[in-house]
């Protein structure tokens, strides 16, 4: 797969940095970048050993392979140096989504001056995407929405709301089995919606709906399980979709 795409980066905090300051404690900010010639940064956090960020940047990627990382702290004439480490890019390239915290060395890389939690995915462009293959294989113990008889459910899904797909209907049945197939681009998305509606003549009725995390597919490739449709503040269900998801690149 080529290495060319859009990198995500989240920056969500880092833990047990080295303090840099004699009195109180550092104000932490993060610079990254993948050339040297054009640089992000985090905000500046004040007084914390253990910032939270939560912060999302983006890179286009041409073939290179290492993101560099500088933790600084902000002070009113320079900036001094926490810690830096360089990240090495073939995973996030070969599964499309990492994960993980990594290590500040320090001088020959005998201890630590902290870590740091980044989330990084990469999208390849048009000609290698990551996809995600989606079967929708039933659903069970429905809401029943008609007063007479039984619902007749499909479901909608979607990663971006400009592109719904949808199921076929199934009369009569709180008990679907649909065991249909569906396919959507990624381009750094984490999210699956499901809505699973009633049928009717005029207006169709909402039995449940759902959020899929797609952390889980993108770190394993293939998942296989049963998702809840939750009730009004998640205290019971309005019965439960199978799916079998699987990521993968084309």
């Amino acid at each position: 797969m080529s290495n060319k795409g859009e990198l995500k980066v989240t920056v969500v905090e880092a833990s047990g940095l080295k303090d840099k300051d004699t009195v109180g404690k550092s104000d932490p900010y993060i610079e990254l970048y993948i050339d040297k010639g054009y640089k992000q940064k985090t905000t500046t956090k004040e007084g914390t050993l253990s910032p939270v960020w939560n912060e999302n940047f983006k890179f286009n990627i041409n073939n290179q392979h290492t993101l560099y990382l500088k933790v600084l702290d902000k002070d009113i004439t320079d900036s001094d140096k926490i810690g830096e480490t360089k990240v090495d890019l073939k995973e996030v390239f070969s599964k499309g989504y990492v994960d993980t915290w990594v290590n500040l060395p320090a001088l020959l890389g005998l201890t630590s001056h902290g870590k740091v939690h980044l989330v990084k995915v990469f999208a390849g462009l048009v000609s290698s995407q990551w996809i995600i293959m989606r079967r929708i294989v039933e659903a069970k113990n429905l809401k029943d929405t008609d007063f007479i008889g039984k619902s007749d459910p499909y479901v909608e899904l979607w990663i971006e709301k400009g592109y719904k797909q949808k199921t076929t209907v199934k009369d009569g049945t709180l008990n679907p089995v649909w065991n249909e197939d569906f396919k959507f681009n990624i381009h750094g998305e984490h999210t699956l919606h499901l809505k699973v509606l009633d049928k009717d003549i005029t207006e169709d009725d909402k039995i449940g709906e759902a959020k899929v995390d797609l952390k889980e597919v993108f770190s394993k490739g293939y998942v296989d399980d049963w998702f809840k449709l939750p009730a009004l503040l998640g205290l019971s269900s309005h019965g439960q979709v199978h799916l079998v998801l699987q990521f993968t690149a084309e």
